[in-house]
Parts: structure tokens; C-alpha cells; sequence
């Protein structure tokens, strides 16, 4: 059975317009609600973006050190990496059986979006056998490499052992 929509306090042509939207005062204060709650999850969001940005660049040397290590035990010849703290680009060199000198392989690959920091140049050098060293030629590794990537107030220090071990701390 159909109900009269008279017969409950109007026409349906007057409840057709009371239901039409919100008021002013309605949508003013659901405005507001919405600016402070966005205004109290901007200074995460913006820790979690710089927090991700950080952690890309970290996983980016990182990996960077290990694949490295892997060619220069693979193909049986020393390789040396070396991180630019100015451009912030790496660049991986080789120096096959016969070479007196490193060539380099491929073009230099960014690590990082501007506004991050390395603390300074850094150049590795891997034997064949899976020796890591910080100086060309370099049998035995005397300390551990070590690198800080700073990003908006928050750091990340690489250390990278003599066999390949890596920390991120």
C-alpha cells in the first residue's frame, strides 16, 4: 500500500525541496572539521614521505654495494664503486684481466632526490674475492666503510664491512 506523502505534514513538491542539500552552516562547519584534521595528519604525512625518501636511497647504495660485489666474484676481476656526494650518483667501474686502469661501466646512476645529503665522496674497490677495500689494490680491508645519507632532519648510517656485510643503522 502506497503512502500519501500529503498526509505526513506537506506536499512532496515541499519535501523534494527541504531534501535538496545542506545549509551554509552545515557545510561551513564540516569544512572546518575537515581543514583541522587535515591539518593535524599533514606533519605525518610529510615524516612518512621523507622517512620513504630516505629509506629509497638507502636500499638504492645498499644494493648498489652488493651487486657489485656479486660482478667482481662472478666475472673474476676488480670493480670499484664510487658514491658522489655532489650529484649524488654513483658510477661503477671495472678493470678486466689485462687492463692497467678502470673503465667505466654504463653511465652514473642517481641514487637520490635533491635535498639529500651523503657526508662525503666515498669510492670502494672489490676483489674477485669478495674483498671490499677503500683504496685500489687493497688486499685485505683495514675498516669498514662507512656512509651517512641525512634527509629532513633524519639520518641513516651505512656501514659496510670488509666482506660485504652491510649495516644500516
Amino acid at each position: 500500500m502506497k503512502s500519501d506523502p500529503t498526509k505526513r505534514g506537506g506536499t512532496a513538491s515541499q519535501k523534494w525541496r527541504s531534501g535538496r542539500g545542506f545549509t551554509m552552516i552545515e557545510l561551513a562547519v564540516a569544512l572546518g572539521i575537515g581543514i583541522v584534521l587535515l591539518a593535524m595528519a599533514l606533519p605525518t604525512v610529510q615524516s612518512t614521505v621523507a622517512n620513504f625518501r630516505l629509506q629509497g636511497s638507502v636500499s638504492s647504495v645498499t644494493g648498489a654495494v652488493q651487486a657489485t660485489r656479486y660482478q667482481a666474484i662472478q666475472n673474476g676481476f676488480p670493480y670499484r664503486l664510487t658514491l658522489t656526494a655532489s650529484t649524488l650518483q654513483y658510477q661503477l667501474a671495472s678493470q678486466p684481466s689485462g687492463a692497467s686502469s678502470f673503465s667505466n661501466v654504463g653511465s652514473a646512476v642517481p641514487f637520490a632526490t635533491t635535498g639529500l645529503t651523503l657526508n662525503a665522496d666515498k669510492t670502494l674497490y672489490f676483489s674477485p674475492r669478495g674483498v671490499i677495500g677503500t683504496s685500489s689494490g687493497t688486499a685485505t680491508c683495514p675498516t669498514a666503510a662507512t656512509m651517512i645519507l641525512t634527509y629532513s632532519g633524519l639520518t641513516k648510517t651505512i656501514t659496510v664491512s670488509c666482506y660485504g656485510q652491510i649495516t644500516v643503522s
